[in-house]
């Protein structure tokens, strides 16, 4: 005989795998993130940069357009597999695991960044020495768009959903 799930384990269940899903995704950008390279000129005191320049606008975009996508997913799958959450109990921990996901997602892709492509930040570099900079992303209002996108997408689960997905009658 099948038990039903109870709200609270429907409630933890999509709270653990949108976590796990924005942090792997974090660190898959981190992994990607792009960096801007430079060389200390012949004087020492000034820095050519040779490569990324506009680094930090890309990260910024795929942070806000990956984070986006996956809470757009993320929103139709909590409705999907939370039945006993649908509704606006539903909406809400959709809402607020996104805004968490987004930034758990900025967390662990900076450091995995940092750690990956950081240069260490040599203070007595030589002329001709090349480095990296590894631009931190801060969420600003990008942090909003997560939850925004997972938003909309459980709303409009619910509004195209049949009301016997919801236990009341057609009317």
């Amino acid at each position: 005989m099948k038990r039903p799930n109870p709200p609270v384990s429907q409630g933890a269940k999509v709270t653990v795998v949108g976590l796990v899903a924005f942090i792997v995704a974090g660190l898959l950008w981190g992994w990607w993130h792009p960096v801007t390279t430079g060389t200390v000129t012949d004087s020492g005191d000034a820095i050519a940069v040779t490569g990324g320049s506009g680094a930090a606008v890309t990260s910024f975009g795929v942070f806000v357009l990956v984070t986006a996508a996956l809470a757009a997913v993320f929103g139709g799958w909590a409705f999907a597999r939370a039945p006993r959450l649908r509704g606006i109990v539903g909406m809400l921990l959709a809402v607020v695991v996104a805004l968490a996901g987004a930034a758990v997602f900025l967390l662990f892709g900076n450091h995995f960044a940092d750690m990956l492509h950081g240069s260490g930040g040599d203070p007595d570099l030589r002329p001709g020495a090349e480095f990296t900079v590894v631009g931190k992303v801060s969420g600003g209002v990008g942090l909003a768009v997560a939850p925004a996108a997972a938003l909309v997408v459980y709303w409009v689960c619910v509004l195209f959903s049949p009301d016997r997905l919801f236990g009341r009658a057609a009317d």
